[in-house]
């Protein structure tokens, strides 16, 4: 039986995510239905990546295989996610969560003691950190804590004195490449109300608190956004926001759910990206327009007067 929902959909010709138990389910659907659209453009990183909705999904498996082989398993604590947005981000994520744990997310630009009452507070094990200067940064308080794994999401080698098994996925020195077949991924069964993540309070009224989110608070985004808005698959979406915000993240999986294609900037280049990319979506805050209209501002005041005939 066809229900209302699955109806509009299939006259929209969008997937419909409404049966889905878990995040993770989402992107066998979108690489099946968005199999030659760009799903992320990271011109910044060099060399600049571009990968398609298929080569994304088969990069998540591949996290997911080798959390499992390395050990991470969903009867463990959340791990830790300490990196900033980017694509490797989008797949460390939710690599995790389809090895079938959570992850406690936060920024390495926090300060020093807020990312180490995250590390203790959510318990974790294992840690997921952005590079070799997030992994500096929390040396040598690591060996007070009960970290055993330590996945770094750049290339760079480990720290020699490191007190925890470092792995590198970007790399095939000590961890494994994205695409290599080297484990066989194990599909986790998940469901709505289970924990998907912890995304921690700024603090600023005391201590940071965990707020935990099931997998079902995501997907109502996922199935519930297209009210608002109906993005069409391959529009621009310019990502600048803070991933570890939920608003950021709850609009990146909606928009990458309907076949966007998502392009990461960052405050020097978002004017410049803007005039390139031409984006159908932003999302945005106001402090972030400010932003860019006292820029345009500037550059009006700094041009010389026309002169008159």
């Amino acid at each position: 039986m066809m229900t209302r929902s699955s109806a509009e959909n299939t006259l929209q010709k969008i997937p419909d995510y409404h049966s889905v138990q878990s995040l993770p389910e989402v992107w066998a659907i979108a690489a099946q239905w968005f199999a030659t659209v760009t799903a992320v453009i990271d011109p910044h990183r060099r060399p600049a990546v571009e990968l398609t909705y298929p080569q994304v999904y088969q990069q998540i498996q591949q996290f997911a295989a080798g959390l499992q082989a390395l050990g991470v398993t969903g009867a463990q604590p959340p791990v830790a996610l300490i990196a900033d947005n980017s694509h490797r981000w989008l797949i460390a994520d939710q690599g995790i969560m389809t090895a079938g744990a959570a992850d406690a997310v936060r920024s390495p630009q926090a300060d020093l003691e807020e990312l180490l009452f995250i590390l203790e507070d959510s318990g974790s094990t294992t840690l997921v950190a952005e590079d070799q200067a997030t992994l500096q940064k929390l040396q040598p308080q690591l060996a007070e804590l009960p970290i055993q794994l330590i996945v770094l999401l750049s290339d760079e080698p480990g720290a020699e004195d490191s007190p925890a098994k470092v792995v590198n996925f970007f790399a095939g020195d000590g961890g494994w490449r994205p695409g290599d077949r080297l484990w066989e991924f194990s599909a986790t069964p998940l469901e709505q109300n289970g924990l998907a993540t912890l995304i921690y309070t700024s603090g600023t009224s005391g201590k940071p608190r965990g707020v935990m989110l099931s997998h079902g608070n995501l997907l109502h985004q996922v199935t519930t956004l297209d009210d608002v808005i109906q993005p069409k698959p391959g529009d621009r979406v310019l990502s600048i926001l803070p991933i570890w915000h939920v608003y950021e993240r709850a609009a990146e999986y909606f928009l990458l759910s309907r076949g966007c294609t998502q392009i990461y900037t960052n405050l020097r280049q978002v004017k410049h990206d803007l005039q390139t990319f031409k984006p159908h979506y932003m999302v945005s805050v106001p402090r972030l327009w400010e932003f860019i209209y006292e820029g345009v501002q500037k550059q009006f005041q700094e041009q010389p007067p026309s002169s008159s005939d």
